[in-house]
């Protein structure tokens, strides 16, 4: 199907043509051919909410281009103009490219590597373009993601893409901004998507096609290099893959399989490696992602006034850290992450369990209870508002933010508490669900959790929000005809013993999840 349809004609009575005119259908129709098999009521919905969704992105846009870069922000930016000098050969050497990307270690170089061709297209481009820049590859992800998981789950969770995070006024807030937490949400669930079909396809007893191995690796290395943090989720995917093949055990898919697996977990190696070597070659010791980890401990759930062997120095608290870590190692002769990671034991003495819990339990509140603080930045920072009204903008955010984000939020928790005893499909996205939202729940536990990391986890909301629907609206719809007839089908395709295992691992994720829930609530 054309973008629009050529319908020129000729007036007779005025010798004059009419122009063709691009209708908001068929764009939709253009970008999601999925909402044109759907019933009419459905295609209503899709389209509201799509409209609504670029409404709410043209808004926040005309909104965040009145807003400087803030904080972190400022050293993608920084990144992205080295990279583009290298590229154009103006006056950067490798060397310098390598130093700036790397710096203390605490950044990834997705975001400046994705953000360099703009600035080796334009030499100072204002803040406007370098919003539109983002907007419009957060844009591209968005469209991504809601094509894969139609493709891969189907049209009702690409509904509930469009709601959570697309109707989120924070989230569209972020997707202009060089933060990679919202986009990298965004890949999350095109890995998931992608995850999933494979991971069906194994306990299905089906040869895993190369191609689609490859693929999900590239998007993989592609979410890593965006946000580290998501390196668990790597490691979790992989390991639930292969374990697929054991528990659904048919020798010659499983080898097979095995193989390919593996292949893929080398290849995500092989792209991971180059970071990885220069930025332990940098900072004189391992390291496979970040460094953030060897003072983010200490820092957080330590004794700060220790840890630089006493108080560090005046200033940001991590740039303070950091040079003093950096001024030890010179004068010990040690690495500097070497230094660092004996500063953290150092600020953890005498720190009880009791303690670090507690200190955990405040990270998830920040984490998920203040979905609005951070917005208070864009606020107070931008200058298209006066002063006078900056209070009743941020009111007017929280207002339309609070209710969609806890309703979905709601909806996770409600989604991770479900079990299924039987079908298959339901039981693997049910296990991937929990899996993904153990891997981003569990930075708390190590790092800072600041109210500006919730979008990386808003977009599994709304898959979360939408696998809780279908399921209640399919359980509420059976009849015990169609019951009787779905377990014969099951009886006659699917292991049951498979079955039985899955309902178990099940159990445990939930048992685990609630006991420690439980410890740090009740720390």
């Amino acid at each position: 199907m054309k973008f629009w349809q050529p319908n020129v004609r000729h007036d007779r009575n005025t010798s004059a043509f009419s122009h063709p005119v691009l209708s908001p259908g068929k764009v939709i129709s253009t970008l999601f051919p999925f909402v044109v098999e759907q019933e009419a009521s459905y295609q209503a919905w899709f389209k509201i909410l799509f409209w609504l969704g670029m409404g709410l992105a043209f808004i926040s846009l005309a909104f965040m281009s009145g807003t400087p870069l803030i904080g972190d922000e400022t050293v993608y930016r920084q990144n992205a103009e080295v990279i583009a000098k290298f590229l154009l050969n103006d006056g950067a050497s490798a060397q310098m490219a390598l130093e700036k990307l790397v710096g203390n270690g605490w950044f990834m170089p997705g975001m400046s590597i994705v953000t360099a061709p703009l600035f080796a297209a334009v030499e100072r481009p204002d803040i406007f373009l370098i919003r539109g820049y983002i907007a419009l590859f957060t844009f591209v992800l968005w469209f991504w993601a809601i094509r894969e998981t139609a493709r891969f789950l189907g049209p009702p969770y690409a509904l509930a893409l469009m709601i959570m995070p697309s109707l989120s006024i924070v989230c569209q807030l972020f997707s202009n901004t060089l933060w990679a937490e919202f986009s990298g949400g965004l890949i999350l669930i095109i890995a998931l998507c992608r995850g999933y079909a494979l991971a069906v396809q194994a306990s299905l007893q089906k040869s895993l096609p190369w191609r689609e191995i490859v693929q999900l690796e590239a998007i993989l290395i592609f979410l890593v290099y965006m946000r580290s943090p998501m390196f668990l989720i790597v490691i979790g995917l992989h390991l639930f893959l292969i374990s697929l093949m054991v528990i659904f055990w048919n020798r010659e898919a499983c080898m097979i399989n095995l193989v390919r697996v593996v292949f893929g977990g080398t290849l995500f190696c092989a792209m991971l490696a180059p970071w990885s070597i220069a930025a332990s070659y940098k900072l004189g010791g391992p390291v496979l992602t970040t460094s953030t980890i060897n003072v983010s401990i200490g820092m957080v759930f330590g004794d700060y006034s220790k840890l630089c062997f006493g108080p560090c120095p005046k200033g940001n608290h991590w740039s303070a850290a950091a040079r003093f870590s950096r001024q030890h190692a010179a004068n010990t002769g040690k690495d500097q992450l070497t230094v660092q990671r004996e500063m953290t034991r150092y600020s953890l003495k005498g720190v009880t369990v009791r303690e670090y819990l507690h200190k955990v339990r405040r990270n998830f509140g920040q984490f998920f209870l203040m979905p609005n603080f951070f917005a208070t930045r864009f606020v107070e920072k931008s200058r298209v508002i006066a002063d006078e009204y900056r209070g009743l903008v941020f009111s007017t955010l929280s207002f339309l933010n609070n209710p969609i984000y806890f309703l979905a939020l709601a909806a996770t928790f409600m989604a991770n508490m479900m079990i299924f005893r039987q079908h298959l499909p339901n039981q693997i996205l049910g296990l991937m669900i929990k899996m993904f939202s153990i891997c981003i729940c569990f930075q708390p536990f190590i790092h800072f959790a600041h109210t500006r990391y919730w979008p990386t986890f808003a977009p599994l909301m709304g898959i979360a929000a939408g696998f809780l629907t279908v399921t209640v609206i399919t359980k509420l719809s059976e009849t015990r005809s169609v019951k009787k007839n779905s377990e014969k089908e099951n009886l006659s395709t699917i292991n049951r013993q498979g079955e039985k295992i899955l309902f178990a691992i099940q159990i445990l994720s939930l048992v685990m999840m609630l006991t420690v829930g439980a410890m740090v609530v009740i720390a």
